[in-house]
């Protein structure tokens, strides 16, 4: 299980990622058990930001054109055993990736967890 330190570095490293980059979209993958909260967005260009919270990831999920906290989402992930963010292409998203925040320079912000299955 990642410890605090890591959660702060993977908060750290999805602000790096996302700061001035869209997100388009939100992929769900095969392995995912947890609800899918894409469920509800509007239908528009997000922003992401992600805060740690003891052993947790907070990430709000807010409209790009919205700076007010009602049209706010905020998921939080466990990290399991093995689970930790990485970026990839859109065309390469791993296999046991539970979450993939696509973004409009086709990257994608990943949340992966091999041990999952």
């Amino acid at each position: 299980m990642p410890e605090i330190a890591e959660i702060h570095s993977f908060a750290s490293s999805i602000n790096e990622w996302a700061s001035n980059v869209a997100i388009t979209s939100i992929h769900r993958g095969r392995t995912a058990k947890g609800p899918d909260f894409s469920i509800g967005l509007p239908l528009a260009r997000w922003s992401i930001f992600a805060s740690a919270r003891g052993k947790e990831l907070a990430i709000d999920i807010s409209p790009a054109t919205s700076d007010t906290k009602a049209d706010r989402v905020t998921v939080t992930f466990t990290h399991g055993l093995v689970g930790q963010w990485q970026r990839h292409p859109r065309s390469a998203i791993p296999v046991f990736c539970q979450v993939a925040f696509l973004t409009a320079t086709d990257e994608a912000i990943c949340f992966i967890d091999a041990m999952v299955r």
